[in-house]
């Protein structure tokens, strides 16, 4: 059962990885901060930040 749930982390830790690489892309295409509303924008940076968050606290919790 450890093992199980040991894959299921490993696998939530790379869909995490490819969440903050699809919003860090998005964050760094110009075409997107011009033409969206700074609201959507700025839900997008905080998206990736708790992204990035969640990743650190699954991968802190892999290592133990």
């Amino acid at each position: 059962a450890s093992h199980c749930l040991a894959v299921k982390r490993i696998l939530s830790a790379e869909k995490l990885r490819g969440a903050i690489a699809g919003s860090t892309a998005k964050l760094a295409n110009a075409g997107f901060l011009e033409r969206a509303e700074a609201e959507v924008v700025e839900a997008e940076r905080a998206r990736n930040a708790e992204y990035r968050h969640e990743l650190v606290l699954l991968e802190r919790n892999l290592a133990n």
